[in-house]
């Protein structure tokens, strides 16, 4: 099919693509331009559209990635310069504070979508973009639910629930997943099959997260759809957010006193 890029842009100019569109950068205004790579796809970007409206009806969200409106092309959207985490942790190192509150933000902008009448659909790593600060973004949209429409997209297998996809349980599901990524550096039994991967799904059976300590716990709960709303899981996260930092100021301030100690050693001597 044959793709209708906006003035003055063209393939040159793109810097991601997806099932359903084609991302090329506006450097001057610092925003993208997603439009549909087919015209078979119309109708997801035209579903996008809708969602990112209802979400400047509610106020936005910092973690999701900022509407500019729309055209005859398409959808502009802010540039989240990183782009997907999944492709930037392959190639940086992060520490574990950036990963919860990558987590967190994950979260958070996962429970706003579900307030504005939205199921995403797709929750893992490439839909998860990190812009110049290190924070996430949840994006890509095109395929979801909308105020109960049916899903236009599928998962890979690692996020997949192995029940109702059209379900908040489902994107908790895939968020567990995410974490996982997030945490790890690898989608959950990456390596194995899809069939395999399902069929552990379906019995229940789940990669060992007890290393990760209580955020693992955390992870094995979104599993188990031990959550009903996403907001729980929210909570849970800041709960484990706060914990972690309040050990680290802890050890700080720990390592600090020796310090002084050891100078006020040295200096009776």
């Amino acid at each position: 099919d044959q793709l209708h890029f906006p003035p003055g842009f063209g393939f040159k100019d793109c810097i991601g693509d997806g099932n359903s569109g084609i991302i090329p950068l506006d450097k001057d205004t610092l925003t993208v331009i997603k439009i549909p790579s087919g015209e078979e796809h119309s109708e997801e970007i035209n579903i996008e559209r809708r969602i990112y409206e209802r979400f400047v009806e509610r106020g936005g969200h910092k973690a999701i990635p900022i509407y500019h409106g729309a055209s005859e092309h398409g959808i502009r959207l802010g540039h989240v310069h990183h782009g997907n985490v999944r492709s930037y942790l392959d190639e940086n190192a992060a520490d574990e504070k950036t990963r919860m509150r990558c987590a967190v933000e994950v979260a958070e902008a996962l429970d706003f979508t579900h307030e504005c009448g939205v199921i995403h659909g797709d929750v893992q790593g490439f839909n998860v973009l990190v812009d110049w600060r290190l924070d996430a973004k949840l994006a890509d949209f095109a395929g979801s639910s909308f105020d109960g429409s049916p899903l236009l997209i599928a998962t890979y297998e690692n996020y997949e629930y192995p029940g109702p996809k059209l379900s908040h349980k489902a994107d908790i599901f895939s968020l567990g997943s995410t974490i996982y990524e997030l945490m790890t550096d690898s989608p959950p039994y990456a390596g194995l099959s899809e069939k395999m991967i399902l069929s552990r799904y379906s019995k229940g059976e789940f990669p060992d997260t007890e290393s990760l300590g209580t955020v693992g716990s955390l992870i094995t709960k979104c599993w188990r759809v031990e959550y009903e709303e996403c907001k729980q899981v929210v909570h849970d996260l800041k709960g484990e957010r706060f914990l972690f930092w309040s050990l680290e100021l802890r050890a700080t301030d720990t390592s600090k006193s020796r310090e002084k100690c050891h100078s006020h050693t040295f200096l009776l001597r």
